[in-house]
């Protein structure tokens, strides 16, 4: 299983993503869609190809949404 959750940040958007249960993966990118496609970038570059990646969450947090992605490896 992988999980990306990003959160907001005045500038952009962190990110973090977690492969099997690990942290792997964090960054900070302009918005939301390019901290999806910096996350899928990791996966392809260290050998991983996530199926089906979909929202599992959203949560409002201070400064935005906190939104929660999962997909199977």
């Amino acid at each position: 299983m992988l999980r990306l959750i990003t959160m907001p940040d005045p500038k952009g958007r962190y990110w973090t993503l977690t492969v099997l249960g690990t942290p792997c993966a964090t960054g900070h990118v302009a918005d939301e869609d390019k901290a999806v496609g910096a996350a899928m970038n990791w996966c392809r570059v260290n050998g991983y190809t996530p199926r089906g990646l979909r929202v599992a969450a959203r949560t409002g947090v201070a400064g935005g949404e906190r939104v929660s992605y999962e997909a199977a490896l």
